[in-house]
């Protein structure tokens, strides 16, 4: 008797520990990413003419100057000096080409999408973001973002987070989470 007590023990022991095992791997893949650290290295996209683009680190604070002499020492020398003083920040694209004069190399720097400012943690901007972008930000579903959108669609944009508060849905605690994660830049 007292060994098919211990048997029954020991099932019911194993199924609380698969039942709790389920609800860990349940919350791990939906939980939605945090944001990195700020002050960790970033990556920006450097396209350069004929030369096609990749992802290239830097160090915050690094100019665009000092990442083509480490990266492209024989074209250094004819980045204009504009873009060499162009400080770099995360999740940029840095677009090289020749200039109007044909004998400088210019740049443009164009802001790759919020997805990726928020994951270098930056703030997202609402007024850019895309449904899946806006999903990403903790306590906003897909309803939630399509409320948010045609809110956004409707207003002609958001001149700031408080501006969110006209949402459905997004109350004060709902905006005390989002309010350090977003911006409403126009």
């Amino acid at each position: 008797m007292h060994r098919f007590a211990s048997v029954a023990n020991n099932r019911l022991l194993l199924t609380v520990l698969l039942a709790s095992l389920l609800l860990v791997l349940r919350d791990m893949r939906v939980r939605r990413p945090e944001p990195s650290r700020p002050d960790r290295t970033g990556w920006v996209r450097l396209t350069i003419e004929g030369s096609g683009a990749r992802l290239v680190p830097f160090r915050r604070g690094e100019e665009l100057g000092q990442l083509v002499r480490a990266r492209l020492s024989d074209q250094a020398a004819l980045l204009s000096e504009s873009c060499t003083r162009t400080v770099l920040e995360p999740c940029t694209e840095v677009r090289i080409g020749r200039g109007e004069n044909g004998k400088e190399l210019d740049c443009q720097v164009v802001s790759l999408a919020e997805k990726c400012r928020y994951l270098h943690g930056l703030p997202m901007d609402i007024n850019r973001a895309d449904k899946a972008e806006l999903g990403l930000l903790p306590g906003v579903g897909d309803k939630l973002a399509d409320r948010i959108l045609r809110e956004r669609e409707r207003g002609g944009g958001f001149s700031s987070v408080e501006g969110l508060r006209s949402v459905s849905g997004v109350g004060a605690r709902v905006l005390q989470r989002l309010r350090e994660r977003v911006t409403a830049g126009r």
